[in-house]
């Protein structure tokens, strides 16, 4: 079945419903934990970032809550309320609990660009992961930067490669993922260009030719820019020159095409998020993807709404209502 062009605003589908529960699940470990780490931080900095995160955390479960009432979704256990205990040891180091709520934070990143992906039957709901993940990804960002001022992250191996010229350090794992970046992008150019040309509907060519010369080559020619500076070398770029036989289209028909698309965003938000986890030496490397990945889940977001107005994305099974 396909979606109808209908905003869905009164229903869920099954992975929204699990999502809503497996993330009010996921904050309520974290902000427990939170709660027992705010008791043993020394670091006057770390307790201000643990209790911003504290904030923050109880803002997102209250949406969270508010969401999973709205369509009679039974909640987790909620865990103990708050900690309070006279026993500060120096057994339990700043060092570890900083470290600690980091994976926390990447953990939760990780499984909030999942949920993004299968929130397809709902917009709102949609729109609130967004929000919270760009909250989360915010919180992560500013815990990385606060390690490496404190060096509480150890130093990667160095990329060896960088040109004389060049003021700036990156890391052996920043270097892969800006040459892995501009590989995928490669690829996605030569494949939009080879679906351009099989595409039917003239609405859907019209935005697939915007999302090709507005984004995909804007992005490669950055990355492209980025590549050269640290003295990557740039990997095999396919040809220009794409013209498929007419009988093709009878194979690849608009909404395959469409779907096919949606898959590669898809993937590329997860490309992104990894970068951003393993980007922890040049602040500027570790903005530029995160900058890439917001991009692209707002792209997402307006893809799976295209999506459903035009019968492309096939409709998930319901969730139904008590």
């Amino acid at each position: 079945m396909l979606f109808s062009g209908s905003k869905n605003a009164n229903t869920i589908n099954c992975q929204e419903a699990y999502g809503i529960w497996d993330l009010l699940s996921a904050n309520y470990q974290f902000l427990e934990k939170l709660h027992v780490w705010r008791n043993f931080a020394h670091d006057k900095d770390l307790l201000l970032i643990l209790n911003t995160i504290n904030v923050r955390l109880e803002k997102i479960i209250q949406e969270l809550e508010k969401k999973a009432k709205e369509f009679s979704i039974n909640g987790p256990e909620v865990g103990v309320k708050d900690i309070n205990t006279s026993a500060n040891t120096e057994i339990i180091r700043d060092e570890l609990i900083a470290q600690d709520t980091f994976i926390w934070l990447q953990d939760i990143t990780e499984l909030l660009l999942r949920t993004i992906r299968t929130s397809t039957t709902n917009d709102a709901v949609r729109k609130m992961i967004i929000n919270i993940d760009k909250m989360n990804i915010d919180m992560m960002n500013n815990m990385i930067s606060y390690l490496r001022i404190k060096g509480w992250i150890n130093n990667a191996p160095i990329y060896t490669n960088i040109p004389k010229n060049t003021k700036e350090v990156i890391d052996a794992g920043e270097a892969f993922h800006l040459w892995d970046h501009l590989t995928y992008r490669y690829d996605n150019i030569h494949q939009t260009e080879v679906f351009y040309d099989l595409t039917q509907d003239l609405e859907l060519k019209a935005l697939i030719n915007i999302g090709l010369k507005q984004i995909l080559q804007k992005e490669t020619a950055k990355l492209e820019e980025e590549c050269l500076k640290f003295g990557i070398p740039l990997p095999k770029k396919p040809s220009s020159v794409v013209s498929m036989p007419t009988d093709m289209q009878h194979y690849f028909q608009d909404d395959f095409i469409f779907r096919t698309i949606w898959i590669g965003i898809t993937g590329a938000t997860t490309i992104h998020e990894t970068a951003i986890k393993q980007s922890v030496t040049n602040d500027r490397i570790r903005n530029f993807f995160i900058e890439l990945l917001l991009s692209e889940i707002e792209i997402l977001s307006r893809f799976i709404r295209y999506g459903k107005l035009k019968g492309y994305l096939n409709e998930p099974p319901q969730y139904a209502l008590n």
